[in-house]
């Protein structure tokens, strides 16, 4: 089949540009290593965790609920710190009242997501208030006896971590598919628009 000069010339500078840009993106496929994952969410540091005081941050539990240990102790965490807490257990200074999971909403230590954490309750009765359901028929109740509650949520961080991890991959795939297919459509529509305008001044 024979086609006129203009539609020849029009048809020859689309499958141009369509072919210049697939090989630019092949070459830029071969060439051009995965990016690294830039969303993947870090724990706080152990020395941010050492010195930070209540209501610094906070952490949400999304995937996992967390689990609360209470404790009746004479014994009382440094800082948070569960584990020389903890060890005086061997000895029976420490007396488990009460074991629970339960999701958080704005816990005011994100350090949580490291492991346990330990929180004296003389001194910070109001934690209750960050467990979900409060004041109503499902409201978590911490026990009158306890003195110390642990409370850990490193099984919802990791749950965290997997998902922010997984998303870089898929959303940078579909990105880059759907900018390819938008810079093809522009630039052949372009190169289709030069050549009609040439062809109607007479370059054809």
């Amino acid at each position: 089949m024979i086609l006129p000069n203009a539609v020849a010339n029009t048809a020859t500078l689309c499958i141009a540009a369509a072919l210049l840009l697939a090989c630019a993106r092949g070459e830029e496929n071969a060439t051009t290593p995965p990016p690294p994952s830039s969303h993947q969410i870090l724990p706080p540091s152990d020395d941010f965790c050492t010195y930070n005081s209540l209501g610094d941050d906070t952490y949400i539990s999304f995937f996992e609920p967390c689990e609360f240990i209470f404790y009746d102790s004479t014994v009382m965490p440094e800082h948070f710190s569960c584990g020389d807490f903890l060890k005086d257990n061997e000895s029976n200074a420490i007396v488990v009242v009460k074991q629970q999971k339960r999701k958080v909403m704005m816990w005011p230590d994100s350090c949580v997501a490291n492991g346990p954490r330990c929180y004296n309750l003389s001194q910070n009765p109001h934690l209750s208030n960050y467990t979900l359901y409060e004041n109503t028929e499902y409201a978590m109740e911490f026990p009158a006896e306890a003195t110390i509650v642990s409370v850990n949520c490193s099984a919802d961080f990791v749950r965290v971590q997997e998902f922010t991890d997984n998303i870089p991959e898929s959303w940078v795939k579909v990105t880059r598919e759907a900018t390819f297919g938008i810079a093809l459509f522009f630039f052949s529509a372009m190169a289709c628009l030069v050549a009609g305008v040439c062809c109607c001044c007479g370059a054809c």
